[in-house]
């Protein structure tokens, strides 16, 4: 015999909170934007005030939009703050963890770095060197130096121009900054640490150049590295 299932019926509060997300879409607003009054709203979706407010707490909760004393329902900014704390807590909960993270840094940092040798400005690429330059002087100083590190990987992901991507990027910054410091700590000797530098190095060069093909190269060969260092257990 076949299992019963119940359909769920969506709530008058869930269709209007589907609308508003399509009006939002539809119309184009950007973070800031606010919406029409809650009586607007239910005078054009044909229900309560009620509803629309828990229509907009609904999405509200989805990380769409905020309410503002004095203003009503805005649409909030983009934010990570759930994917930030995602991968935060994994780094916690599973020993291997970490590489995993190093897997999907991967993949989201080659195609930052192909972008941002397509999409860089000057003013970008000046900001990439002088970090590259500053990290040359700070080889011996693990935790300045993984901050430095992560800082050029955020500032070629934002020379992408891909705010999705580069949002992504951000989410994991923290984590990302205890895997590199991880990393750092099996460089133990100047020949590592200067072999590091020469990689960044090379991926600046490549984004300057406007060659992608290099950018990429030089991101899937700097992970490539940084992944196998990982694998190794601490010396000592």
């Amino acid at each position: 015999m076949l299992e019963i299932i119940k359909l769920k019926r969506e709530t008058l509060a869930e269709q209007a909170a589907e609308g508003l997300a399509n009006i939002i879409q539809r119309r184009g607003m950007m973070p800031g934007d606010v919406l029409p009054s809650q009586g607007d709203l239910a005078n054009q979706f044909g229900v309560s005030r009620t509803v629309i407010r828990e229509a907009i707490q609904a999405l509200v909760g989805r990380g769409l939009l905020e309410v503002v004393n004095g203003k009503g329902a805005v649409i909030r900014p983009l934010h990570n703050e759930a994917l930030s704390a995602f991968f935060q807590h994994s780094l916690l909960a599973k020993q291997a963890a970490i590489l995993e993270l190093m897997e999907v840094r991967r993949g989201l940092e080659v195609q930052s770095a192909i972008l941002a040798a397509q999409r860089r400005t000057e003013a970008q690429l000046t900001g990439l060197n002088a970090l590259v330059r500053e990290m040359s002087g700070c080889l011996s100083a693990a935790e300045r130096y993984a901050e430095l590190d992560l800082k050029l990987h955020l500032s070629i992901a934002a020379a992408s121009h891909n705010t999705m991507l580069l949002h992504m990027i951000e989410s994991i910054r923290e984590s990302s900054q205890v895997a590199i410091q991880v990393g750092l700590l099996r460089q133990t000797n100047d020949r590592d640490r200067q072999r590091i530098q020469t990689e960044h190095a090379s991926m600046v060069e490549a984004i300057c150049k406007h060659n992608a093909a290099a950018a990429q190269h030089a991101m899937e060969k700097h992970f490539d590295d940084a992944m196998m260092a990982l694998a190794r257990p601490l010396s000592g």
